[in-house]
């Protein structure tokens, strides 16, 4: 394989009324050459972001991905149980069309905007 997903992070910027969430990925990954890879973002299987070309050099590379929103957004209530998942955060990365990888991890939103990654 000519690349390998480490991580995916992500901040999250809440409006002062809840109603949005503004959140911006960062792909984390290595590659073993220079090349040019296609890349997609996913929350609870809808894509968010069509598909982007991601220049990847040799080596660790850190990409920041364009934002996106998510309107009236669901939010972690400190009183809810630790384990409640609120959104399945799933990015996709590929070289062609049999090559490719996914990362998926939790994104919650909590009333200070992002929780744990």
């Amino acid at each position: 394989m000519d690349f390998e997903i480490c991580d995916v992070e992500y901040t999250v910027v809440l409006a002062d009324d809840f109603s949005v969430a503004e959140i911006t990925p960062e792909l984390i990954f290595t590659a073993t050459r220079d090349q040019t890879l296609v890349a997609s973002v996913n929350i609870d299987h809808l894509e968010m972001i069509p598909s982007f070309r991601v220049a990847a050099r040799a080596g660790n590379n850190r990409v920041m991905i364009r934002s996106f929103r998510i309107f009236n957004p669901r939010i972690r209530q400190p009183e809810d149980p630790e384990g409640v998942k609120i959104y399945a955060l799933e990015l996709q990365l590929a070289s062609s069309v049999d090559c490719f990888k996914s990362h998926s991890k939790e994104l919650t939103i909590t009333p200070s905007g992002a929780g744990p990654t």
